[in-house]
């Protein structure tokens, strides 16, 4: 990422002089030399404040200087055009920030600043040491004047306020909000249309096969890569290509109190087996996931823990047992995995650049305003919609489709931008494929 930074940044014509890498160890790359900082900036209770408390020594050390602007921004936050300090028309203000999307919480991944802003940042590392808070909560606290207390998780969060203290100066105009244009995230692709265009700023992770496939590719519902192709021509000169096309796996679950496959079902499951491999499939990318032994063709089954199962009802077998494959890390970068039914049989091959995910993790396919639970698409980082739907299938004794259907009608915790709708493939039938002959079946 930083050697990606310094090429970008250099071809965007920025001043080798004019780039800070702060780092607590010697660096170099083409004639950028890091500027040593001390190892006690570290945060360990809030490892993203290290930037803060960095931007503070260069303040002690009087880098910071009268009549300039400074730009931080993470590693992974790329400017794609120039940005010119007459367009950010800061005025009087010392510090400049595009909000999370349409949430009224600054991104402290990208941040314009005068030496003005000494105060704040000082400011910000006393509430955070105080509260134990990220700099994006002791941002909003110094603001408003209150803190916002939450737990653990920011999409669950409490709305609380408590009283701080006052500021050592009056905080009224000192900060702008910028246009998302200037911090564009694509974990809120949603709200692209609220950007203006060009974007200048991309912030994502290209360890993320999702990210990067939107970002480089275009594979998101904009049909467009997000960033340019002086950009691209970079991440390709240093190996970052992508996947194309994903890895595909195979996924079936069947959980039996009596540790075994009835008759019928083992049939289907033979049947199953046998037309995957007909259809090109490895033994390895077939994962039969139960909670008893079996073996056929080489296929064997992955056995789960039975304590993940023995509270769940046969409504939500499939949204728990996908949620524990994701979040046990079981499902990796650049894998597309596909769920079918036992009684679901693939007709053709599929080839996973046919699968269109437009960003998001996971593909459900709805017919006539329904969801049809037989067979999805998933890939990593879609942990959170399966483990909601799991959850209101079982409060609600509905079926898995239901429960999607009720969770995308309110829009729950703004579930839709996690999945795409896909129309019914011409892929699957639940049927016996005809060019199977299996006798003795009832």
């Amino acid at each position: 990422m930083i050697k990606i930074q310094i090429d970008s940044l250099l071809k965007l014509g920025w001043k080798k002089e004019d780039i800070i890498l702060a780092t607590n160890f010697p660096y170099k790359y083409r004639g950028v030399k890091s500027l040593l900082v001390s190892d006690n900036n570290f945060c360990d209770f809030c490892h993203t404040f290290t930037l803060v408390n960095v931007i503070l020594e260069l303040f002690d050390r009087k880098i910071i200087k009268d009549n300039e602007l400074y730009w931080y921004h993470d590693e992974d936050a790329y400017q794609l055009l120039p940005i010119t300090e007459s367009e950010l028309d800061l005025g009087n203000t010392d510090m400049a920030l595009s909000y999370k999307g349409i949430k009224e919480k600054w991104d402290a991944g990208s941040i314009f600043f005068k030496k003005g802003a000494e105060d704040i940042f000082r400011n910000l590392r006393e509430i955070v040491y105080k509260y134990k808070v990220n700099e994006e909560y002791a941002l909003i606290a110094l603001y408003t004047n209150n803190l916002l207390w939450i737990t653990d998780k920011e999409f669950v969060a409490r709305t609380k306020f408590v009283p701080l203290y006052t500021p050592s100066k009056k905080m009224d105009g000192r900060i702008k909000t910028l246009d998302l244009r200037y911090m564009f995230t694509l974990d809120g692709i949603e709200h692209y249309d609220l950007a203006e265009k060009p974007l200048k700023v991309i912030h994502f992770s290209f360890s993320d096969d999702l990210y990067l496939d939107s970002a480089m590719f275009g594979k998101n519902s904009f049909k467009k890569p997000l960033i340019t192709k002086q950009l691209i021509e970079i991440f390709q000169k240093h190996g970052i290509v992508g996947t194309r096309p994903k890895k595909l796996k195979n996924l079936m679950i069947y959980f039996s109190p009596q540790k075994g496959f009835p008759a019928n079902i083992e049939y289907l499951v033979k049947m199953h087996i046998d037309n995957m491999q007909r259809l090109g499939w490895k033994r390895e990318d077939i994962i039969l996931i139960t909670n008893f032994s079996y073996e056929y063709r080489g296929v064997r089954t992955t056995q789960v823990d039975e304590s993940l199962f023995c509270k769940i009802k046969d409504n939500a077998i499939k949204s728990n047992a996908v949620f524990h494959l994701l979040n046990q890390d079981i499902v990796k970068n650049n894998e597309i995995w596909l769920y079918q039914d036992i009684g679901c049989f693939q007709q053709r091959q599929i080839d996973g650049s046919e699968i269109n995910f437009e960003s998001k993790p996971a593909v459900f396919i709805e017919d006539n305003d329904k969801f049809d639970f037989s067979s999805f698409y998933f890939r990593k980082g879609s942990h959170k919609v399966f483990e909601w739907i799991r959850n209101t299938a079982l409060r609600k004794n509905c079926d898995e489709a239901d429960a999607l259907k009720s969770l995308a009608g309110i829009n729950y915790r703004n579930i839709n931008s996690m999945f795409t709708k896909s129309p019914p493939l011409k892929i699957f039938a639940n049927r016996l494929p005809s060019i199977m002959s299996y006798q003795n079946f009832s």
